[in-house]
């Protein structure tokens, strides 16, 4: 059977960092197991909760726990980061830095020049969430990202 991978999944659990503009669901890392179990998935990214802003340890913990041959992660970090962070990151099986660039978020458009260097420096992947009737006019932006 072919692997089955989820692309991006969220665990909710400690507590955020910011209010949530939503009902935070029970979606704890036994939970999505179950979840996995029932689909048949075998690879996951678990990405960065804009809830819990750069604290990325809920993500970080459920990496772990699924281990390295079910799953990565997708952080968030600033772009003035340190280098020992982002070092950190990769070992702990980070593979993409996110960039929450709606409402709640703790990054903006003017930061992306940066921490798209920052994530092409280590060949990983770049996650923006933003409002898509904002894309035209930063398409300009978008497209002289290095990654």
């Amino acid at each position: 059977m072919p692997a089955r991978f989820d692309a991006h999944m969220h665990v909710y659990g400690g507590r955020p960092q910011v209010a949530a503009p939503f009902t935070v669901p029970n979606a704890g890392l036994e939970d999505y197991r179950r979840v996995m179990a029932a689909l048949d998935i075998t690879r996951v990214l678990v990405v960065q909760s804009m809830l819990y802003g750069t604290d990325n340890a809920v993500m970080l913990d459920a990496v772990a726990q699924l281990g390295p041959e079910t799953a990565r992660g997708v952080a968030v970090i600033t772009p003035d980061a340190s280098e020992a962070l982002c070092d950190d990151l990769a070992a702990s099986g980070v593979v993409g830095l996110r960039a929450f660039l709606l409402k709640g978020g703790v990054l903006n458009w003017d930061d992306l020049p940066r921490l798209a260097f920052r994530a092409a420096e280590r060949d990983w992947q770049l996650h923006l969430q933003c409002d898509g009737a904002e894309l035209s006019g930063r398409l300009g932006l978008r497209n002289a990202l290095p990654c």
